[in-house]
């Protein structure tokens, strides 16, 4: 996956010595300890010696191992190193690799003893997860490649082994994406509480009357430019015109100021543009929702078919809710760790299900397979050909949001 808000040296970059370390972050990050020196001493060869600590500070460096090539470092680390560790010939650590499984090892072996976590962790992915989420929501004007730099800066901090750089830029874009929809969804739901109507007026403003070069928006925001009688009359007039709208009304008090203040930046770019480019700005998927709103009227649906449908809905939606809410384990389990795979996984210990949790799950298991099988096999498709038939059965899947918006 590209990387679109990282540069090539950015990206190059990660997971990587990008330059030498200074002399303070030599003293922070390569100084050797007696912790340290006590589990270097298991080693019998000097090279073996001097690759070990290479990996063991790396890791503390980089947030990461270095895989096939551990010892892709600047040399003056290597000699930093082989001074504490008193090896004359800092050259024989080249011999290090001989051995591939040995590069592995040391790197399981430092992961164990100095606690590190890898990234599919179950228990600190939630946490780094709620870390992106709360700082994505309440921190919006940083931009993606400040919440980058918090993401890396995170999981150095909780020693969770960096993953790879399109990973967690995927990690990082698909939370920004979550956190605008959290956004609009929130100020829809604040405008749609107070009046209904609100929402379909505030979009009515972007219309350019006929036999006008403006929008309704734009005359609005253009502020008298003279100081005659009749200009003061026009702008009382604007001020009338805008306060009959009555946003004050929308209550807007769970969104976190700075994305507040982030999204007034962006809605005065927007009235600084042309119309074309506020349209763009459009609530997501709001188009495809036209557009299946405009296919509705095409079908006439059984109401047994809608009927079916609509409780499949809900019925998914509630089987949904009661998963989230139970145990992993449907029996008591101790929990299990399996950190010697090359895909480490892990479960905390849990508790079962209570014989009336287990008969609700199976009943609405139950209740949607049967619901699924009635919705697929409706006499109604047969009655329909080809592309038609596979458009019908995209619209009834918004059935209940073409209902709500009629």
């Amino acid at each position: 996956m590209p990387v679109e808000f990282l540069s090539d040296e950015q990206a190059e970059a990660y997971g990587k010595f990008a330059e030498e370390p200074t002399r303070p972050e030599l003293e922070r990050f390569f100084f050797l300890d007696d912790v340290d020196r006590d589990l270097i001493a298991l080693r019998r060869t000097k090279h073996h010696q001097l690759g070990f600590v290479l990996q063991m500070c790396t890791v503390r460096y980089v947030g990461t191992f270095l895989g096939e090539d551990p010892l892709n470092v600047p040399w003056l680390v290597v000699e930093h190193l082989a001074e504490q560790l008193g090896i004359e010939d800092a050259s024989c650590v080249k011999r290090y690799t001989e051995r591939r499984q040995t590069v592995y090892d040391h790197a399981w072996e430092i992961r164990d003893a100095y606690g590190y976590h890898p990234y599919e962790d179950y228990a600190m992915g939630r946490r780094f997860r709620a870390f992106l989420h709360g700082r994505a929501w309440t921190a919006h004007a940083e931009g993606p490649k400040a919440l980058f730099d918090h993401a890396v800066g995170w999981l150095r901090r909780n020693r969770v082994l960096l993953p790879g750089v399109s990973v967690l830029a995927r990690e990082v874009a698909e939370v920004r994406r979550i956190a605008e929809n959290r956004l609009h969804t929130t100020v829809a739901k604040a405008t749609r509480r107070v009046d209904p109507s609100l929402a379909g007026d505030l979009v009515a403003l972007l219309k350019t009357p006929e036999g006008r070069r403006y929008s309704y928006l734009e005359q609005l925001r253009r502020p008298p430019t003279r100081t005659t009688g009749t200009a003061m009359k026009s702008a009382l007039q604007r001020v009338d015109e805008i306060a009959a709208y009555r946003l004050g009304r929308v209550k807007l008090n769970k969104v976190p100021p700075n994305r507040l203040a982030a999204a007034l930046k962006v809605a005065n770019y927007g009235a600084q543009s042309q119309l074309p480019t506020l349209r763009v700005r459009s609530p997501p998927q709001e188009s495809n929702r036209r557009i299946i709103l405009a296919m509705a009227g095409a079908f006439d649906f059984p109401s047994d078919l809608l009927d079916a449908r609509e409780e499949l809905h809900q019925v998914a939606g509630d089987l949904t809710v009661l998963l989230k809410g139970l145990p992993w384990s449907v029996e008591p389990h101790p929990g299990f760790s399996d950190t010697d795979i090359w895909r480490p996984r892990q479960r905390p210990a849990t508790d079962d299900w209570s014989e009336e949790d287990q008969a609700e799950v199976q009943r609405l298991r139950d209740r949607q397979r049967e619901l699924t099988l009635n919705v697929v096999t409706h006499p109604f498709w047969a009655t329909l050909e080809g592309p038609d038939c596979v458009t019908a059965r995209m619209v009834l899947k918004h059935a209940h949001d073409v209902a709500s918006a009629a």
